[in-house]
């Protein structure tokens, strides 16, 4: 299977955001794949020089083990968007210097597998996923207890908001729902196409009655964000789980229907000590070598 190369281009816009009632103007760098638009799997919105992004509050309303998520909003002529943003705390501010990078180029190959995914298997629960943004702040914002939630020039995640019951499906070290069938098959399709990598760690919404007639009930389409990808040069950042998370997944794994074709397509990669990285549905986050491996929501 030969993959086209990526192009990536990276988009600098000086933008005055005003957080609303306590920040000045701030410079984004928006991050994006030149390949995202073309794959038609969820809208890209490109930032204008005219946008804001405000906080609604700056109490996280999820809290995981290294990162705050907030409530925010972007106000552009077109309106007025819900979005989530994603801070890591203050311990881990500087820890991991490439998240952003690495975050797109894991993005934008989800996306590119979502839509082979979807051409290849036309009968599957459709898989989608909604591209993010890395916004750079130029100055800190602090919660109402004076407390610094933001710092000046650090990298935050902003992801469209939306709405539906979240669900956790599988995470990159191993944990997998067998309950909900659709994205076990996809991130084992994903090691079938490729024989490199598996797109793991998926969340998001359903929704619609896709599906029905394989034994699938009424999974509906999946709506997904903020994935990761394990693969076996390891080169996907601090999620990438390289092998050992690759071998997690398929030792817990069942196949489903939606594995004809494939179910025998499995890496033998003989990692002994696999139980070392336990799976749990939490992401696993691993830092620079002076910060110890753990989870992340």
């Amino acid at each position: 299977i030969i993959f086209s190369p990526f192009l990536w281009t990276y988009c600098s816009f000086s933008l005055f955001l005003r957080m609303k009632g306590f920040v000045a103007p701030t410079k984004v760098v928006t991050l994006l794949s030149a390949l995202a638009a073309f794959l038609g799997n969820a809208a890209v919105s490109l930032a204008k020089t005219n946008e804001e992004i405000e906080f609604e509050a700056t109490t996280p309303f999820s809290s995981g083990e290294f990162r705050w998520a907030f409530k925010g909003r972007i106000r552009s002529p077109e309106g007025i968007q819900s979005v989530v943003l994603k801070v890591f705390k203050p311990e881990y501010r500087n820890a991991y210097p490439d998240e952003g990078t690495d975050t797109m180029r894991a993005q934008a190959m989800a996306l590119e597998l979502a839509k082979a995914y979807n051409k290849a298997k036309p009968r599957s629960p459709p898989i989608y996923f909604i591209p993010s943004r890395i916004v750079h702040f130029e100055r800190e914002v602090k919660n109402d207890k004076g407390e610094v939630v933001v710092a000046e020039g650090q990298e935050i995640t902003v992801e469209p908001y939306i709405e539906g019951t979240f669900e956790k499906f599988s995470s990159n070290n191993g944990w997998v729902r067998n309950d909900v069938l659709t994205p076990g098959a996809f991130a084992h399709w994903t090691w079938h196409h490729t024989h490199e990598l598996i797109v793991c760690d998926l969340q998001g919404i359903r929704s619609g009655q896709s599906g029905q007639g394989l034994g699938l009930g009424k999974e509906g389409s999946f709506l997904l964000t903020d994935p990761a990808i394990c693969s076996l040069s390891k080169s996907y950042g601090a999620t990438d789980g390289g092998p050992r998370g690759i071998d997690n997944f398929f030792r817990m794994h069942v196949c489903n229907a939606l594995c004809a074709g494939f179910i025998n397509d499995r890496p033998r990669l003989q990692i002994k000590d696999w139980k070392k990285v336990r799976p749990s549905r939490h992401t696993s986050f691993e830092f620079h070598e002076t910060v110890a491996r753990s989870t992340v929501q």
